[in-house]
């Protein structure tokens, strides 16, 4: 019986983010006002204190990765310019003032590290489609069904967060057009991996890899435009069986070295 790959929803999760805790919870702890206000309080005698300072950094880490789940949703459902601060900190539940306490330097700032946390995410279902489907036609077509599901699921509103946002000032905004490009390049990455561990060589997996994601996100546009799943459908059928010409020319080369090896070693 075939597994069933769990895509709906990976784009929105919210896992824990256990490295990102630890760095902000180094980042203010290793201020000098901290550190002495610790040493002051245990001076003091005030041992049920002590737990405030970091149960605060836990909290202020807590509130910064609402932010950016906040902002991955609105960026994949409105786009950059169509989202608002003050709507992504209502939606965050997050506190007005928190959104300069962490993107100091204003909205280009924060969509950075949204089209960064946004893109870990998807490059995190990459890999689970492929763990999941060792043939790398089936996991690339739980991709393509995957998105299909969820934009049905969103009323065609939820598109890829990355691609919404290039598309909105990706030849404006150069400190958000960089992560976008390098978002894009780590998912044909994950994606080359992935059919390159079907015995296809690297650079025709890495050549099909950007094949693929150029043909999931135009179909994602069409779909969304559409408001109808039939481009991501079509577009996946004519990407399957590209991927199964390319992946089966090279299984009688692999063949034929086999044989090869085999009869050298017998001789």
């Amino acid at each position: 019986m075939r597994r069933k790959t769990s895509i709906d929803g990976l784009a929105s999760h919210s896992g824990t983010r256990g490295a990102g805790q630890i760095v902000y919870i180094n980042t203010f702890s290793g201020t000098a006002g901290f550190c002495s206000a610790v040493h002051v309080i245990n001076l003091q005698g005030a041992g049920d204190l002590l737990d405030r300072p970091a149960k605060d950094d836990e909290q202020m880490s807590e509130t910064k990765d609402r932010l950016l789940r906040a902002g991955e949703r609105l960026f994949r459902a409105q786009g950059y310019s169509g989202t608002g601060l003050k709507q992504l900190a209502a939606e965050a539940q997050a506190p007005w003032s928190s959104m300069y306490h962490f993107f100091p330097d204003g909205k280009e700032q924060l969509a950075e590290e949204v089209i960064r946390y946004g893109g870990e995410l998807y490059a995190q279902m990459i890999r689970q489609c492929f763990a999941a489907y060792p043939d790398p036609r089936e996991a690339i077509a739980a991709m393509f069904s995957g998105e299909a599901r969820i934009l049905r699921s969103s009323g065609f509103r939820n598109g890829c967060p990355v691609a919404s946002v290039a598309l909105d000032v990706a030849s404006t905004a150069e400190k958000v057009r960089k992560p976008c490009a390098e978002v894009f390049a780590s998912w044909i990455g994950a994606l080359a991996e992935g059919i390159a561990a079907s015995g296809t060589p690297a650079e025709t997996a890495a050549d099909l890899a950007s094949y693929v994601l150029a043909s999931l996100e135009g179909a994602i546009i069409l779909s969304r435009t559409s408001k109808s799943v039939k481009p991501l459908e079509q577009t996946a059928q004519f990407v399957l069986r590209t991927l199964q010409e390319k992946i089966e020319e090279n299984l009688p080369r692999r063949s034929h070295k086999a044989k090869g090896a085999r009869a050298g070693a017998r001789s």
